[in-house]
């Protein structure tokens, strides 16, 4: 193994861990189907062969294949099976996955038993979308599961509006990634670990290659100790800067008699300046919690966390965070707004004032309509169907506001209420015209549980403003 300068990989092994030689890159499952795709640079007389049989079955039915994917059809619905691909001397690892009607277009699929990503976790997280000026799409996602590293993430294209997609690159360390496009390259900001450094790096043709990426800010890189969490929430522009939500915390009390709770802030940087030079970006001082501000919840919380930027109808810079309430009363339906100072990026934000909201146990996403004004926020909302469980992910809402205040609900994006153990959470935003884009972590077809997605997801709310019930 040989050093190397560069953060992006295809794929990334680590040393001892079996990465096998044919690499598997992409899972799809359908209702009746499997669609795969692999990396192969070997070349010589003949294509590879894909190997399949149901799992625990005792010998596979030979598939011959050619280029690099292929779709497997006429399988049986609801049946998990085992696959892998071979040329006769060299093998790819064994993978698994169960058919079953997606929810939208599935982007990656991980099955919870596959260990192809065991160094850094066992389900998909953090979906991050962005379009291109090109007009492809780009779905980044990383690996995450309690305990483990949750370092890697995972990056997919697509050329024809969100129908298909294919793999592109993976970041090694890497994780809560925020991709974002800046002045004719893309880039993307994240950890190096939950609470770990806060990253940023670049590339120059679309994702495919990544140099050795900046750390911004140093963190603890242990969930129980402070240290930043950047999840993949919007990047705004105010005042010749650049600004993006950030939170600083912990996951778990390192202290159960002084917990610290999540605490947002604002990272910025001058729009001109070279955003791979850490000296350039500003951090706000991180604002604690104080259940004594107006119109929050009684009872000890958690603080706030997985913050948006938003730029307020005035022109002011808004931090809106999900907040933490359970155990609270009310237990459910607040918000807590702050407002950062434009003229002094280090300055702490400030509480604004607390909203009705139903969604703010989940991580949500908000963005600004700019043909019809409204803002946009889609969430794990609650109806009367799934109120008997605080954190419930299986009811993904559309909300409207003119005013980030008052909010008015437009419609049902998601529903998956009575199907047991499913999710779909973490929304990803992009306009796209008449239409919204937005990509999710989803959790179906006999996942752990509704918080730990099996799929990544791609969604086309087509007709937005109508959904809305707004007009241009």
């Amino acid at each position: 193994m040989r050093g190397t300068g560069n953060w992006s990989c295809r794929p990334y092994h680590p040393a001892l861990y079996d990465g096998s030689d044919i690499y598997i890159c992409r899972i799809a499952p359908g209702a009746d189907r499997i669609e795969a795709e692999w990396l192969y640079e070997y070349g010589g007389e003949h294509d590879p062969v894909l190997r399949l049989r149901k799992r625990g079955g005792t010998g596979f039915t030979e598939i011959p294949v050619a280029g690099t994917s292929h779709m497997i059809t006429g399988l049986e619905p609801d049946t998990d099976y085992e696959f892998m691909l071979t040329d006769g001397e060299h093998f790819s690892r064994l993978r698994l996955a169960r058919t079953g009607e997606p929810v939208g277009v599935v982007i990656n699929y991980l099955h919870p038993d596959d260990d192809a990503y065991g160094f850094s976790g066992h389900t998909l997280g953090s979906p991050s979308l962005l379009k291109l000026p090109s007009g492809a799409l780009l779905a980044g996602m990383d690996l995450y599961s309690n305990g483990y590293p949750q370092n890697l993430e995972l990056i997919f294209r697509s050329d024809d509006g969100g129908e298909s997609w294919h793999y592109v690159s993976e970041l090694m360390p890497c994780f809560w990634g925020k991709l974002f496009y800046h002045r004719g390259a893309l880039y993307i900001i994240g950890c190096s670990t939950e609470y770990g450094d806060l990253l940023i790096g670049r590339s120059d043709d679309e994702g495919v290659t990544w140099k050795a990426p900046t750390p911004i800010f140093r963190g603890s890189c242990n969930s129980f100790f402070p240290g930043f969490a950047n999840c993949p929430t919007p990047v705004v522009y105010a005042n010749g800067r650049i600004w993006k939500g950030i939170d600083y915390g912990c996951r778990r009390a390192y202290d159960a008699k002084d917990p610290v709770p999540h605490a947002p802030a604002v990272i910025s940087a001058p729009e001109d300046a070279d955003l791979l030079d850490p000296a350039v970006w500003t951090l706000s001082h991180p604002a604690v919690y104080n259940p004594d501000w107006e119109g929050t919840s009684k009872g000890t919380s958690q603080g706030c966390l997985e913050s948006n930027a938003v730029i307020a109808p005035d022109g002011s810079l808004y931090i809106i965070p999900r907040y933490h309430t359970n155990g609270c009363t009310p237990e459910y339906g607040r918000l807590l707004i702050y407002k950062a100072d434009l003229s002094d990026p280090e300055k702490e934000i400030s509480f604004l004032r607390a909203v009705d909201f139903n969604g703010n146990t989940s991580k949500f996403e908000i963005i600004r309509d700019e043909v019809s004004g409204y803002y946009i926020a889609v969430v794990n909302g609650l109806d009367e169907r799934n109120r008997g469980y605080l954190f419930s992910r299986d009811l993904v809402m559309l909300y409207r506001s003119r005013d980030l205040v008052n909010w008015e609900f437009c419609a049902n994006l998601i529903d998956l209420v009575g199907r047991k153990g499913e999710g779909s959470q973490n929304p990803s935003l992009v306009p796209d015209g008449d239409d919204l884009l937005m990509t999710m972590r989803t959790a179906i077809n006999d996942p752990i549980g509704p918080m730990f997605a099996n799929y990544a997801t791609f969604h086309r709310i087509k007709n937005i403003r109508k959904l809305m019930g707004v007009t241009e």
